[in-house]
């Protein structure tokens, strides 16, 4: 029987190969593209993304999130600058340089108003940058409802036999700009939403790529390219061993959008 800590930590440790293989996917996608002068890394959490991101990086690396605590609580790299920032409100920050490439990861879907995000990148960018958006799709929303039963039962049997109960997920809450909502005992049979869906079929919705799309398309851009990412079940559960198979398949549970401006819209 596995105790919190080991719950914990194949989470954590599930979710940094997924980060990390994010990145190995732009890497390779950008590897005929110079590296990036200043790069702005949008909800950075932990920062536990941000050392492979800087591989793409040639001199400034910013990371903001909104939450403090966990914003600085990671290990800072050398080149990198953190800010607390409100992702909706990227162009009241006041910074000192303009960027070449705006990123994010799993961030959009947390945020209440997404177009804010969108529309202020416009003015703290240069006119040639790049933007990458990386979602969950409705396969991860599949695999999530999936297994949430299983991990249910698990945790359940676990804190019967070490009177805890392992915590598969963070518990520093993605969804901060949302209020908590009261939360029924029908609903608690129900996996809970990921983002700020009002309910299950709805976010399936709106992690579609055609939701997405018609959202880049109205605040002035174009998507260059929608590449596959990696596999997640949500509750790091393993599974490496067929990752590799499935991505080979075509299977993804996340897309990794490439934006331009709308003007400057070009192939890389």
């Amino acid at each position: 029987m596995q105790t919190l800590s080991k719950t914990t930590n194949k989470w954590h440790e599930s979710n940094a190969k997924l980060k990390s293989r994010e990145i190995e996917i732009l890497v390779k996608y950008f590897k005929d593209t110079p590296q990036f002068e200043n790069v702005l890394e949008v909800g950075a959490g932990n920062c536990s993304q941000s050392k492979s991101l800087s591989l793409l990086v040639n001199k400034n690396l910013v990371s903001v999130d909104l939450n403090a605590d966990r914003l600085n609580s990671g290990e800072k790299i050398d080149t990198q600058t953190l800010i607390v920032a409100d992702a909706e409100q990227l162009d009241k920050v006041g910074f000192n340089m303009k960027f070449d490439l705006i990123f994010s990861s799993n961030v959009l879907e947390h945020l209440p108003n997404v177009k804010k995000c969108l529309d202020s990148s416009h003015a703290i960018s240069n006119d040639d940058a790049y933007y990458v958006h990386i979602l969950p799709n409705p396969t991860w929303r599949f695999f999530a409802t999936v297994f949430y039963y299983p991990v249910k039962v698990r945790n359940v049997i676990s804190r019967l036999f070490k009177h805890k109960e392992p915590q598969a997920k963070s518990s520093w809450g993605n969804n901060i700009k949302s209020s908590s909502k009261k939360v029924s005992r029908l609903s608690r049979l129900l996996p809970p939403v990921h983002g700020v869906s009002n309910n299950l079929f709805a976010e399936f919705l709106a992690f579609r790529k055609s939701s997405w799309l018609n959202t880049f398309k109205s605040s002035g851009y174009v998507v260059v390219d929608v590449l596959p990412g990696p596999i997640s079940t949500g509750y790091g559960l393993g599974f490496d061993y067929l990752k590799p198979i499935l991505e080979r398949l075509g299977v993804s549970t996340e897309y990794i959008y490439v934006l331009r401006k709308e003007e400057n819209a070009r192939e890389v």
